[in-house]
């Protein structure tokens, strides 16, 4: 054990070391007696406990615990003395010296200096393993931040590189569409032809996915027409609604203003993909598309709804519909196709706009899926904001 000793007495300092030393403990120590000595051994050695006189001639136990505080050491100080009374001891335990022990009962003393040692490095030892922790969580959260971001460069450059060669073939398959051909030929043409939209929606889902988590997608804010934006929804799905003999109905509430601001590229880009949804899922009945107004925490919000007859959603399912690469279940993937990545883009495009998105369904029962977003009305003059 090595002690640093503060005391100015030689007989009290033996008795000091005599109680140290019982039970065979081998006790090395320094001994000093005044401020000046105590401040120049005091960051000398590793000490493993300080133990102090109270009462001095050049200085006391309390000034000793002060220096031995601004030192910042984390080291058992105990007070030892034939004098200390009662309100200097209360004063003491408040200032956070370990113990103050009479000197006519140094029996305490060795008892307590272990214990104090002992909780001290226990408590050191929790320390480390905390620290350790934490950098093993941050070295794993700058790895997945590092893996994320390969990933989502990976998958934008993948994705450009596939996205060239697929829009060439397009191009050239709109050629071959507008030669001779029989029946046979055109069915052919007309398979590949889907199969390549098909193909580069996926491929849009996934730059679009990747822009958003990287950061990189830019919103524009500029007025627009609301009814304007829903008739053109409803001319880019008429062919599909009928072709399916489903109904396409739009409600649009009266106290919706006539122009909004924001952005409503990425507006109608949500809009598609549940409208794409809706169709896909339903196989009789109708589709409505609405807007509307709706207060919510004293702010008013604008509420786009499609809600379609369909085969519904399973509740358990519905929580992990928003989540990228899901589906409601596996045999959704296989039998209607699909990345999993359109509601996932939705969600993100909506939070990136600053609204919410949702839905209520029931299996068998039809889907509403729904996002809101802030009612931002057209500021003087304003046409874009890049």
């Amino acid at each position: 054990m090595n002690v640093l000793m503060i005391e100015d007495s030689d007989n009290d300092a033996a008795l000091i070391l005599h109680a140290l030393s019982h039970g065979g403990s081998k006790v090395k120590h320094t001994r000093v007696s005044t401020a000046n000595q105590l401040e120049s051994v005091l960051m000398t050695q590793p000490w493993d406990v300080i133990i102090s006189d109270f009462a001095m001639p050049q200085f006391n136990g309390l000034e000793a615990f002060d220096i031995y505080k601004k030192s910042g050491l984390n080291i058992p100080f105990f007070l030892v003395s034939g004098t200390i009374g009662e309100e200097v001891a209360v004063e003491a335990m408040k200032k956070g010296v370990s113990d103050y022990i009479m000197k006519n009962n140094l029996t305490r003393l060795l008892p307590s200096v272990e214990k104090e040692i002992k909780d001290i490095k226990n408590r050191l030892l929790i320390e480390e393993e905390r620290r350790q922790i934490a950098a093993k969580e941050r070295a794993a959260i700058e790895m997945a931040f590092n893996v994320g971001k390969i990933k989502s460069e990976f998958l934008a450059n993948t994705s450009h590189e596939l996205r060239t060669p697929l829009n060439v073939a397009m191009g050239m398959i709109e050629v071959l569409t507008e030669t001779p051909l029989n029946k046979e030929q055109t069915e052919i043409l007309n398979t590949i032809q889907n199969s390549c939209s098909t193909l580069l929606k996926v491929i849009n889902d996934i730059l679009d996915f990747s822009d958003i988590e990287s950061g990189k997608m830019n919103l524009t804010t500029e007025k627009f027409a609301v009814s304007s934006l829903v008739k053109k929804l409803v001319e880019q799905f008429t062919h599909q609604t009928k072709s399916k003999k489903l109904q396409l109905r739009v409600q649009i509430a009266d106290d919706i203003p006539e122009y909004l601001e924001g952005d409503p590229t990425r507006i109608e880009q949500v809009f598609i993909n549940l409208l794409s949804n809706a169709i896909k899922f339903t196989k009789q009945g109708e589709i409505w598309i609405k807007v509307n107004l709706e207060t919510k925490e004293s702010k008013p919000w604008v509420r786009f709804s499609v809600v379609d007859t369909g085969i519904g959603i399973a509740e358990e399912d519905q929580a992990r519909l928003f989540q990228a690469f899901t589906q409601a279940d596996g045999s959704m993937t296989r039998k209607y196709g699909g990345a999993g990545l359109g509601l996932a883009i939705c969600k993100l495009l909506v939070e990136l706009m600053g609204g919410q998105i949702g839905l209520q369904s029931a299996l068998g029962q039809g889907s509403t899926f729904w996002f809101l977003l802030p009612k931002t009305l057209p500021r003087t003059n304003q046409t874009n904001n890049k």
